[in-house]
């Protein structure tokens, strides 16, 4: 199960995350209890033993790097609470207590989810899911960046579709 959370994490493009607080790579799980329908899915977490942080992410999913403060340290990400236009909105800055006063918007691109490979069709494409909309695709590529990629260049939903463009 560990070696399959591993072969996900790689084929999602991302790069391996950093804990913003501790400044160390995040440790790679897997979802363990079979009752759950993430079973078996990779995530990331703080891997500090003494004193860990709240960290957390998905291993599957496509997530860009963070950008570096004016200290060099991985940025945190946070949420804006506040009520008014910006609300629930994400952005970066500084995870020292003495910050230095970096701020950056984080860019709203979708977070795509490899959920299988589609059955009974030739060849076996992946099958991939659009957080934010729910709307699914289908693609040949097995790294989840290349194949939202794909999606987006030919805005198609199945290698059917392909076939009828291309004839």
């Amino acid at each position: 199960m560990y070696t399959r959370a591993v072969a996900a994490f790689r084929a999602s493009g991302s790069i391996h995350p950093v804990c913003p607080t501790h400044q160390k790579f995040a440790k790679l799980c897997v979802v363990k209890d079979t009752m759950k329908d993430n079973y078996g899915r990779p995530f990331f977490v703080c891997s500090e033993r003494k004193n860990p942080c709240k960290f957390w992410q998905w291993g599957d999913v496509f997530e860009g790097p963070r950008p570096l403060c004016q200290h060099g340290m991985v940025c945190c990400e946070r949420k804006v609470k506040k009520d008014g236009p910006n609300q629930n909105r994400l952005f970066y800055c500084c995870p020292k207590d003495d910050s230095c006063g970096f701020f950056e918007w984080k860019q709203q691109g979708p977070r795509v989810t490899n959920t299988g490979i589609v059955l009974f069709s030739n060849p076996l494409p992946y099958q991939y899911m659009i957080e934010e909309t729910g709307e699914t695709f289908n693609s040949s590529k097995s790294n989840t960046k290349e194949a939202y990629d794909e999606f987006r260049r030919f805005g198609l939903t199945s290698e059917l579709d392909k076939i009828d463009l291309l004839s």
